[in-house]
């Protein structure tokens, strides 16, 4: 159709295709990258795994680890420094702890480095901004409050963040602090000798390694490398000199920003993204001029993703993956049916903890390490899930019976009612019930005010039904089973609408996620009539009847009496 140039004409944005054609890029590249033949076949990932002695050499943070996170921990660190070519899964089942194992794994490798065991550049990747964030942060501050100012790593996130604790560490931010130092430093004239006089004396330094390249070994990388700090440090000398950085502008000042990106990524210890964005231009250059020795690349929720965004760390020479997650809870969202039928849906992680299963768990090449103790819910509340989804090989911590002791509410509940599901997969009786409770637990007295109260639910009609009855004095988010993934609260409500058929709630990943997000109390509600012909269903019905924690209720009952423990009813307002 032609163009009418006379009238207005509006575009739209209809997508971003960067992400699809990294895939792409990943998957063509593949061929050539040093884990080619164990990303095709896991069979092929069997070498032996360096002995560790778990009481020795250990980063003090280590210490307080369970077993099976100090073994995942040790081990797999001492396999990134002393080999390659390999992928090391770490399963964390819900409350296990996989964050403090990721840093935990970071601070070893750093121990090694500290001690002169070996190089570390660490490459910490997440499907998402906001998880590549949270674990980023617990780096930052455990740099800021446990490390002395020698012994601190260098870190860069690279993509934007909205955490405000982040922004000032992205590569961006970093460069522009560094050009506005050099303008800083020219306007200075004391300043400006000081830093002279630094550079002058680095130029010094490097002309002399370079003059006895014995001294720290005479290898032709070692050399360029060398070579190329040199004549940085000249131009850097130069530019001071000039005042040419305050003057900068169009290509020079683009290539002064270049040359600082270039820098700041060679002097990373760590470098953390989104697995999308992982190969940016600003990596990509990075690796172009060999600055970016790797010792390995961290996933975390690495279940969450799909198995060609797990591939494009790999252009980046990626000879060390650990993969990080749980193909128990859920998979990354795949729309297309048959991309699901094609196994799009499946992530790295799961295909090759498949194989691994297979395997004997305590064989000297079994790469897959699994974290066996929860730190999140009350014994009771884990105990069906666990017995489930994970072959009872899930323990509770011993504090958890304890911290629960002087809590009022019984921690594991199984409401029955039989009014039906309205149209539009809502429940509007099975709404009220739990808005209903959810004030008296409120008016109650008996919590404190910290106590934090979730709502769950696996539909939208559901959703807004609740937050409409709610309101927003109650303090109480009330979200979808997806929105919840990775997130805890004291007192879950779990509201599963369905009379008819199964639907959204026969997916397990779904269920396993929904039932372990409560710390203290989960409160299971719904007419079970069609969900307990459906086998997982079914196990949690039968198991809850067992326990005696299954209650019949109607929907004009008071429903605190129910769910409070027996010595505290007498205090309910």
């Amino acid at each position: 159709m032609p163009l009418d140039r006379s009238a207005d004409t509006r575009i739209a944005v209809l997508k971003n295709i960067n992400p699809d054609m990294r895939q792409f890029e990943a998957l063509d590249k593949l061929s050539v990258s040093p884990l080619l033949d164990v990303i095709c076949d896991p069979k092929m990932n069997n070498q032996p795994l360096p002995h560790v002695d778990l009481q020795r050499n250990l980063h003090p943070h280590i210490a307080h680890l369970n077993p099976s996170q100090k073994k995942a921990v040790v081990t797999v660190a001492n396999a990134c420094l002393t080999q390659s070519n390999a992928i090391h899964l770490i399963h964390g089942p819900p409350g296990c702890g996989k964050s403090e194992v990721i840093i935990g794994l970071i601070l070893q490798m750093w121990l090694a480095k500290r001690r002169g065991e070996g190089s570390m550049r660490i490459l910490l990747c997440a499907p998402s901004n906001a998880a590549i964030d949270d674990i980023f942060v617990r780096l930052i501050n455990f740099r800021q409050n446990k490390l002395t100012k020698c012994a601190k790593y260098n870190m860069v996130r690279i993509g934007r963040s909205e955490n405000k604790n982040v922004s000032g560490l992205t590569l961006d931010s970093i460069v522009e602090r560094e050009l506005q130092k050099h303008r800083n430093i020219q306007d200075n004239e004391e300043e400006r000798k000081m830093e002279l006089s630094h550079l002058e004396a680095k130029k010094n330094q490097l002309e002399y390694q370079k003059k006895h390249p014995g001294l720290k070994g005479g290898d032709e990388d070692y050399l360029i490398t060398l070579q190329e700090k040199l004549t940085a440090t000249e131009r850097a000398i130069e530019d001071l000199k000039s005042g040419r950085v305050k003057k900068l502008e169009g290509r020079e000042l683009r290539e002064k920003k270049r040359e600082l990106e270039v820098h700041i990524l060679e002097n990373a210890h760590i470098i953390a993204t989104t697995l999308s964005s992982c190969f940016n231009s600003q990596m990509a250059h990075a690796l172009s001029l060999r600055k970016l020795n790797l010792s390995c690349c961290i996933v975390d929720e690495a279940t969450q993703c799909i198995e060609p965004d797990t591939l494009i760390p790999l252009m980046l020479g990626v000879n060390n993956l650990v993969l990080v997650g749980d193909p128990q809870q859920l998979p990354a969202t795949v729309l297309s049916q048959k991309a699901k039928l094609f196994g799009l849906e499946r992530s790295l992680f799961a295909r090759h903890q498949q194989w691994w299963l297979k395997q004997p768990r305590d064989a000297a090449n079994n790469h897959c390490h699994f974290l066996n103790t929860q730190y999140r819910m009350h014994p009771a509340i884990a105990q069906w899930p666990s017995e489930y989804f994970y072959r009872k090989e899930v323990l509770s911590h011993e504090s958890l019976e304890s911290r629960s002791a002087q809590f009022p509410l019984q921690p594991y509940v199984v409401l029955s009612h039989e009014r039906s599901q309205s149209q539009d997969e809502c429940n509007y009786h099975e709404g009220v019930m739990v808005v209903n409770l959810v004030r008296k637990i409120r008016e109650s007295n008996l919590f404190e005010s910290t106590t934090t109260i979730g709502i769950i639910t696996p539909y939208n009609r559901q959703k807004d039904l609740i937050k409409k009855k709610l309101g927003s004095k109650q303090n109480v988010e009330v979200g979808s089973v997806d929105s919840y993934q990775g997130r805890e609260r004291d007192i879950i409500i779990f509201s599963c609408v369905r009379t008819e058929g199964v639907g959204f709630m026969s997916g397990v990943e779904r269920l396993n996620v929904a039932l372990t997000r409560a710390r203290q109390s989960l409160i299971i509600v719904g007419n079970f009539k069609s969900l307990e012909k459906d086998t997982t269903w079914a196990s949690l019905l039968n198991n809850a009847k067992e326990r005696r924690v299954h209650r019949y209720v109607s929907s004009s009952q008071e429903l605190l009496s129910e769910v409070i423990k027996p010595e505290w009813a007498d205090r309910i307002r």
